[in-house]
């Protein structure tokens, strides 16, 4: 069922381990940019390539930066009791992290009925000529922006929760 919906929407699959697996990553998104048009269907990318604890944007990797195009950095955090994206772990009510495993993932996430977020969609981010030539770059520019849009909505969700209390 999470194949065939995921199939539907257009996901790429890639196995980071595996470096035919990164190269036809690469390739279906520079043949996505290549065929867009205004109006098409846009591509969701997860440019961190993983989870973390929702403290920080990870480190980008380059690939969704190396056709040189426009992006629409989007930012987004989950203000429920329970975060979805920690799938490796979870902070204890000690505080303490520890591992977590798939199946008490899916038990936590099948146990709530909802998964409240909070999203910040920013302008469109043109890279300049030097962006456009180095991915690396690229990337790290607009990880930096993000970080801080990131970090802004944060403050927002955290006050808007101590006014709510």
């Amino acid at each position: 069922l999470i194949g065939t919906f995921g199939e539907e929407i257009g996901v790429i699959e890639v196995d980071r381990g595996d470096k035919a697996s990164r190269q036809a990553t690469m390739q279906a998104i520079s043949e996505h940019v290549d065929q867009w048009k205004p109006g098409g269907r846009p591509l969701l990318l997860f440019p961190e390539g993983t989870t973390s604890n929702g403290e920080h944007v990870l480190p980008f990797k380059k690939g969704a930066f190396a056709p040189g195009v426009a992006v629409r950095p989007i930012v987004l955090t989950y203000t429920g009791d329970w975060h979805p994206a920690n799938t490796n772990f979870k902070t204890t009510s000690g505080g303490e992290i520890v591992s977590t495993g798939d199946a008490e993932w899916a038990q936590e996430f099948f146990g709530h009925l909802t998964h409240s977020l909070q999203v910040k969609v920013l302008p469109p981010y043109e890279p300049n000529a030097e962006e456009r030539a180095d991915p690396v770059l690229y990337a790290e520019n607009v990880h930096r922006l993000m970080e801080e849009e990131y970090q802004q909505l944060l403050t927002e969700v955290k006050r808007a929760g101590e006014e709510a209390a």
